[in-house]
């Protein structure tokens, strides 16, 4: 289901204090202790497409713990897409803690969503052995930006477009969307 352009990746940062338990227990759905609102993130893990927004997201949680900006310290994960399609019964939803779509077309989505929340029924992390540990920001060539335009085709791309239709949204460029893959998934005929 993956497109052919390239690999793809999805992406986590979090406090470089918890890369020795990762490295050990995988990436938790629910671990003991989290950076954002625990109701807001039970049982969910929220990936970015891109290094920079994961980073970001992961420097403004903590610079709500640390007293000075200087003790922060964030360590990046990059998983690959196609790793993640190995985890049993797991779908991608929309991030609604970033701004929605301000749009009705699908074909400008992408300027709008930057991450995702990966979810899995069965799993209860995203396994050490499907981790990468990034260099990032030191090294952005080996840590390439995506957006969700990146993922057409993909279980991400599907899953968040049928998200954003169960939350309300009329895409009126839908039919440029209707192939075969999409129709199958939601169950069009």
């Amino acid at each position: 289901m993956q497109n052919n352009k390239e690999k793809l990746y999805l992406y986590h940062a979090t406090d470089a204090k918890n890369i020795e338990s990762i490295l050990r227990d995988g990436l938790l759905m629910n671990p003991p202790k989290h950076l954002w609102d625990k109701e807001t993130c039970e049982g969910k893990i929220f990936l970015a497409f891109n290094p920079e927004d994961a980073y970001v997201y992961t420097e403004t949680a903590l610079e709500d713990i640390y007293e000075n900006d200087n003790d922060i310290n964030i360590a990046m994960f990059k998983i690959p897409l196609d790793s993640l399609m190995e985890i049993p019964n797991h779908y991608f939803e929309c991030d609604y803690n970033v701004s929605p779509p301000n749009t009705n077309k699908i074909s400008e989505i992408y300027q709008y969503i930057n991450s995702c929340v990966f979810i899995s029924e069965e799993s209860e992390c995203i396994p050490a052995n499907m981790l990468i540990l990034c260099d990032y920001p030191d090294n952005e060539i080996d840590n390439p930006a995506f957006d969700l335009n990146d993922f057409k085709g993909t279980e991400v791309f599907i899953d968040l477009l049928d998200d954003l239709i169960d939350f309300g949204y009329e895409f009126e460029d839908m039919d440029e969307y209707d192939t075969d893959l999409y129709n199958e998934d939601i169950g069009i005929e």
